[in-house]
C-alpha cells in the first residue's frame, strides 16, 4: 500500500504521527511523509493543497494525523481522483 502521510515529524521520537509511520514501515506499506503545518506555514491555502495533490497521485491512502489544516475542498478533490483517505486524531479530548 502506498500511503501520503500528512502529519507532523519534527516532533519527538514518541509522537503519534512518528510512531504510526513507523508501523506502517514495519508492515511493508509505502510511506511519504509530508509536515502540513510546515507546508500551509509557507504556502498560501490553494498553493499547498495543489502540492498535496500532485504528492498524493499514485497513492493508495491519505492518512492525515490532526488535520486542523485540512479542508473540506481538498478531502472532496482527492475523493474525485480515487484516493481514500483517514483521520487520526490520537489527543484526548
Amino acid at each position: 500500500m502506498k500511503i501520503l502521510y500528512l502529519g507532523i515529524f519534527d516532533d519527538h521520537e514518541l509522537g503519534g504521527d512518528i510512531v504510526l509511520r513507523k508501523g506502517f514501515l514495519q508492515n511493508n506499506c509505502e510511506v511519504e511523509s509530508l509536515d502540513y503545518r510546515k507546508l500551509f506555514s509557507i504556502n498560501n491555502i490553494d498553493v499547498a493543497i495543489s502540492k498535496i495533490l500532485l504528492i498524493a497521485r499514485g497513492k493508495d491512502l491519505v492518512f492525515v494525523g490532526k488535520g486542523e489544516l485540512i479542508t473540506p475542498i481538498l478531502l472532496k478533490k482527492l475523493k474525485k481522483i480515487g484516493i481514500s483517505t483517514a483521520l487520526w486524531y490520537g489527543d484526548i479530548i
